[in-house]
């Protein structure tokens, strides 16, 4: 088995993986066969697709569904494992202002992380990914878009993160 490290971010990792490689996009595998040296994957639109390689990385219970139609096993724990609400915020901004920060979590009760996405080469402008709390993301989730984004934005975690920066 081949390790392979995104040190820069899952979106670099992807792209790392995906060099060279005929993607299909918009599509939506449902099964997975070996057969013989390769593996066809089958897709609910209809596709079939064969390659030596499969990297699974849809959510878990889109991956253990597919793994179930397919007659795979898996470990049964795998099943337990529970998701809660998350909400992520991308703010970009033309200025920097922490130049020291690249990532950052566990900053107060309603703020999981913050990440500097234009030091890890994602971005060209100053930007971070905001990481709310899970219990903040349960509160919020189902607010209209607008509400959540101005609450994300203006919680004292944040806002306070943000001040003691400038």
């Amino acid at each position: 088995m081949d390790a392979v490290c995104g040190k820069t971010g899952i979106i670099q990792l992807a792209k790392v993986l995906a060099r060279g490689l005929d993607i299909a996009y918009n599509c939506r595998a449902s099964t997975l066969k070996q057969r013989d040296c390769f593996w066809e994957i089958s897709s609910d639109e209809g596709l079939v697709l064969k390659t030596k390689t499969i990297v699974i990385t849809s959510p878990l219970p889109q991956s253990l569904e597919i793994l179930q139609k397919s007659n795979y096993s898996y470990d049964p724990k795998l099943a337990d494992i529970e998701y809660s609400p998350a909400v992520n915020v991308l703010i970009e901004d033309e200025t920097d202002f922490d130049s020291d920060l690249t990532y950052s979590e566990d900053l107060g009760p309603d703020l999981f992380s913050i990440c500097a996405q234009h030091k890890l080469g994602n971005t060209e402008r100053s930007a971070w990914i905001v990481v709310m709390s899970a219990a903040w993301s349960q509160t919020n989730f189902d607010r209209p878009d607008e509400q959540v984004l101005e609450s994300a934005v203006s919680s004292q975690p944040l806002t306070s993160y943000s001040a003691s920066q400038s």
